[in-house]
């Protein structure tokens, strides 16, 4: 049998070992955590697994999980919760982002101690939900107006926080010019890679800010779970007004082959990634766009003061609040799908419609989906064992 570190890895191949190795330490301490990184395996077991489930073919987030949801600002300066992962975007069958968020549901319920008739009763309420959103046939916004709970709370604290703010908290002044902090989270580039890096964002800069910024300073950014080790870069630019300096962060982003197939043609995949954000989301983030450098393509965007997204600890602390939160991320995913319908080759409206309508997919994927939960943690557990054998081997070597 293989073991689970290989069947993870092998996905992970040609992404920078020393970052790997931080999202490795990660996927080792739960079951929920390892299933963020563990997408690639998910599909594998899914689509072998071979259901009977028929669905539209949609547009995808790919990776639809409980922390893969989250506060931004968008292009028209409003603040917005929404899908803000699109990595594994793709055109292909609905139900395929209704299983993996439903087995991240269970798994976050399950770290909150809920019984298995809790657990089936979360899924139920779950599908239940995303099927009345589709009814709608409308795509619901997530603004401060029109949310509630946890996200309303999450959307008015963000909302309260500035630009400057954000650039006081990652630069500093270092012999009167302001520089980028580097730390565990963004790491300090060599010197001749410092300088190939900053000039890479040249052709954007012209392209997207008619060339009035330049670009003062770069790092290797290390964040998120899945997409640790691929090739991100946290840009520092600045354009000289008559007063005073003005200063933008910019989040560049490799983008790779998709795990799923996709059924629709790009470019490249930074094409596909953006296309898809726009399909999806309501309002896009500002300054959302590509890059090409060095023979691969880039997802670029603002970094902002008001991204954030609602984490599994703070979830666990608090049930009701939590299925709360579950049926709103359940009327944003459906709404996401909606909004995306009969656009790029997606399923219309009425498609969807009838796929829901159906209902007899809600048990054999609610068991499935019950059944994978449980199958992760086993995966999980060996992992960590896999995982702590190989340090104790590179340790020894």
């Amino acid at each position: 049998m293989k073991s689970i570190f290989s069947r993870v890895s092998k996905s992970d191949n040609g992404k920078i070992s020393e970052i790997l190795s931080r999202k490795y330490q990660m996927m080792a301490q739960n079951p929920f955590v390892f299933f963020r990184g563990s997408q690639p395996l998910f599909y594998d077991d899914l689509l072998k697994d071979a259901l009977s489930i028929t669905s539209p073919n949609s547009w995808l987030c790919g990776d639809m999980h409980v922390e893969n949801f989250g506060s931004y600002k968008g292009s028209n300066g409003l603040v917005y919760f929404d899908l803000n992962d699109f990595d594994e975007a793709v055109l292909a069958p609905v139900h395929l982002d209704m299983v993996r968020l439903a087995v991240s549901l269970i798994l976050c319920a399950r770290e909150a101690k809920f019984s298995s008739e809790g657990l089936r009763n979360i899924v139920s309420t779950f599908f239940q939900q995303y099927a009345h959103q589709i009814h709608s046939l409308h795509a619901q916004k997530m603004e401060v107006k029109t949310s509630r709970g946890t996200i309303q709370q999450l959307m008015k604290k963000v909302a309260q926080r500035k630009e400057r703010d954000l650039l006081m908290e990652r630069t500093e002044f270092i012999k009167g010019n302001r520089k980028l902090q580097h730390n565990t989270k963004l790491l300090k580039p060599e010197r001749g890679q410092k300088k190939l890096v900053m000039e890479g964002l040249k052709p954007w800069l012209v392209q997207e800010l008619k060339g009035k910024y330049k670009v003062e300073d770069v790092g290797f950014r290390v964040a998120g779970t899945g997409s640790l080790g691929v090739h991100r870069f946290l840009y520092l630019i600045s354009k000289q007004n008559k007063q005073e300096k003005q200063w933008k962060l910019i989040d560049v982003k490799q983008s790779a082959k998709p795990q799923l197939v996709n059924h629709t043609t790009f470019s490249n995949q930074a094409q596909r990634i953006v296309a898809a954000q726009d399909l999806l989301q309501d309002v896009s983030p500002n300054l959302l766009s590509t890059l090409s450098f060095e023979m691969n393509w880039y997802v670029v965007k603002e970094m902002q003061p008001t991204e954030d997204k609602v984490s599994v600890k703070e979830l666990i602390k608090r049930p009701k609040k939590m299925l709360r939160y579950f049926e709103d991320i359940a009327t944003i995913a459906a709404s996401a799908h909606i909004r995306s319908s009969g656009k790029l080759s997606s399923a219309s409206a009425d498609d969807l419609l009838e796929f829901v309508n159906e209902r007899s997919w809600q048990k054999e994927l609610a068991d499935w989906c019950l059944a994978y939960a449980e199958k992760t943690v086993d995966y999980s557990l060996q992992f960590s064992k896999e995982w702590n054998q190989n340090l104790t081997k590179l340790k020894k070597a």
